[in-house]
């Protein structure tokens, strides 16, 4: 509904995106509701308009939450992600970045703005 009326009504809802990042925990991929969150928040991400770097957020934080995933959620959160780089191909640097050295992560797991949490500079280690 909420973003319904931001879509089509322009309706200024401050933090949409901040708050939607933050809904991103372990406790996401045991729920079962979780295809239904996925299948929204593809909806709320596929303007190719957004920022970048808010997109890289959203693909890195699901990316190390899958590390501790069931596997069942896997395979949704990874077409997911597929998703997301398709539509915004300027993030494909985040898989083939040579930059895979743990200790030197930019992304900060515990940052609660997409904005600040820096894993547009990060690479998908996770996903090797």
């Amino acid at each position: 509904g909420v973003y319904t009326l931001i879509a089509k009504y322009n309706l200024e809802y401050p933090e949409f995106y901040t708050k939607l990042y933050q809904l991103f925990t372990p406790e996401l991929l045991h729920v079962k509701f979780r295809a239904r969150f996925f299948h929204l928040s593809d909806i709320f991400l596929s303007s190719t308009h957004l920022p970048a770097y808010l997109v890289a957020a959203f693909i890195k934080r699901l990316s190390r939450l899958l590390l501790t995933a069931p596997s069942c959620t896997v395979p949704m959160a990874v077409r997911f992600i597929h998703n997301l780089i398709h539509r915004h191909p300027s993030l494909v640097k985040m898989i083939d970045s040579p930059n895979t050295d743990l200790a030197e992560d930019p992304f900060d797991p515990n940052e609660k703005d997409p904005a600040k949490c820096g894993a547009i500079d990060s690479s998908l280690w996770e996903r090797s």
